[in-house]
């Protein structure tokens, strides 16, 4: 049923960077479907929550479709195998449901709170997942670098690779029209042993997406998983702000002035000489300003944005500079 063409390469590479415990994302398993009117009543305050400014970078999303309470779920047919196999790893058997990073959260009438949220949130991890895409083309190639940044557990894991579809405008029989971040393949699922403290495990996986889904959309999210205790030890897409390069161990902020910013904002970088700047919403899932840097400080237009938090990354010779910017 699948079209996909694996080239898997593993690589265990030192690095002579700094270890230090790294930001774990909350990845949000969410089982929904398509024709469920309960799904349809509670999902708009859940994404409500997660969309919050203080809760939308903390976490990764992922919409499954189980088959129930209804198999015709157009979701969940365009990929049967890869919806139950992410479904049976929790045991439910109802919707709608969410996994905190592993942990299955009780069944309530607002399907996740914010306290639940906060019980996972803010916390650090002994390793720092890094996604590159290359997405030219109709053969596409991700690379997953797992980095060993403290002490890991000995237990059996697993790297799991999925490409979701970031937004699908489609009215479903439950009146939902939007969904957001659904399962469209597991394009990868194996065993995975960590690196020693410092170094790196690499993963480069090419596949072929099915033509007939929205290829701009598309992405590969990755995560490390204990399969005993089902515990995410952290997760990681492109569109995180991670840094990279030689100063990826010691992360450095930019200076974005003034902050927050109405019109026009500055940033600046000491140390080095920017090349290019990216800006995206603070879910790290789009992105809304990239151009080529002009020498000293840089002028970020963003009076057409809309209100709310946006990541600035500045990505020079030395390395890549992220910091927080405000638009009022």
């Amino acid at each position: 049923m699948k079209k996909l063409q694996f080239l898997l390469a593993f690589a265990l590479a030192a690095t002579t960077l700094s270890a230090q415990p790294v930001k774990k994302y909350v990845l949000i398993e969410h089982f929904t479907n398509s024709h469920c009117g309960i799904c349809a009543s509670r999902n708009p305050a859940f994404f409500n929550l997660i969309e919050q400014p203080q809760n939308a970078s903390e976490v990764h999303h992922l919409a499954v479709h189980p088959n129930f309470p209804y198999p015709a779920c157009v979701f969940h047919q365009a990929n049967t195998t890869d919806n139950i196999a992410r479904t049976n790893i929790y045991g439910i058997s109802g919707t709608p449901r969410v996994a905190l990073n592993g942990t299955l959260i009780n069944a309530s009438s607002t399907l996740m709170s914010q306290a639940n949220l906060n019980s996972f949130a803010n916390q650090t991890s002994p390793l720092h997942v890094k996604v590159t895409e290359n997405n030219s083309g109709g053969t596409r190639t991700v690379t997953v670098s797992a980095r060993t940044v403290g002490n890991i557990p000995t237990a059996p894991y697993k790297l799991t690779l999925i490409l979701a579809e970031k937004t699908i405008n489609l009215t479903t029989p439950n009146g939902e029209k939007v969904h957001h971040n659904v399962l469209r393949d597991i394009i990868s699922h194996e065993d995975f042993v960590p690196a020693a403290n410092g170094s790196t495990v690499d993963r480069t996986v090419t596949y072929t997406a099915n033509p007939a889904w929205n290829t701009d959309e598309l992405y590969v999210l990755a995560f490390v998983q204990n399969t005993t205790t089902k515990e995410v030890i952290n997760s990681g897409t492109r569109f995180d702000p991670a840094i990279s390069g030689t100063r990826e161990a010691t992360p450095q902020q930019i200076s974005i002035q003034p902050n927050p910013a109405q019109d026009f904002a500055y940033a600046q970088v000491t140390d080095d000489e920017v090349k290019q700047v990216e800006m995206f919403s603070v879910s790290g899932q789009r992105t809304v300003l990239s151009f080529q840097a002009q020498q000293g400080q840089i002028e970020l237009p963003v009076a057409a944005l809309a209100p709310g938090i946006y990541f600035v990354k500045m990505t020079g010779e030395k390395g890549a500079y992220v910091g927080k910017m405000v638009k009022q």
